[in-house]
């Protein structure tokens, strides 16, 4: 048997789901029916948000712009591509909405320093092992003449 449940957060609904058990004291039993319409509702929210995060980011619409009801989450989903942006110098930090300043910024501050992508720790240790390694070399080079 499938069960079908929804689980609320906030007064709104967090995620939809089922499964080969009955709900836990979390999760809120729902039909069938009323899980394959909050499907579609959920899809349609989705792309409402994607065209909106598209638009804020292509700076087609501005952040205030956008209804209430998307507004925070087409921030959301929009932060990681203005980071992206700004890391390819397409964009400075001064071209990101005010309201998500600040989360690009994080994102922005997060991300690896180096151009190969790696964790600024691991590239590090890998240009330190390297210059020890030419410095080894040269050192028995010059040890050999």
């Amino acid at each position: 048997m499938i069960y079908y449940y929804k689980v609320i957060e906030n007064e709104k609904i967090k995620y939809i789901g089922t499964q080969s058990f009955p709900p836990t004291e979390e999760q809120t039993e729902i039909t069938k029916e009323e899980y394959d319409q909050l499907s579609v509702e959920i899809k349609a929210h989705a792309e409402i948000v994607r065209n909106y995060v598209k638009q804020l980011v292509a700076g087609s619409i501005e952040y205030s712009a956008i209804p209430d009801d998307y507004r925070e989450e087409a921030g959301q989903h929009a932060a990681p591509q203005f980071a992206d942006k700004i890391i390819a110098e397409e964009i400075t930090i001064e071209d990101v909405p005010a309201e998500i300043k600040d989360d690009v910024q994080a994102i922005v501050d997060s991300l690896p320093k180096n151009p190969y992508g790696l964790p600024d720790e691991v590239y590090a240790e890998i240009i330190s092992n390297a210059e020890q390694s030419y410095r080894d070399k040269l050192v028995q080079e010059v040890s050999e003449s």
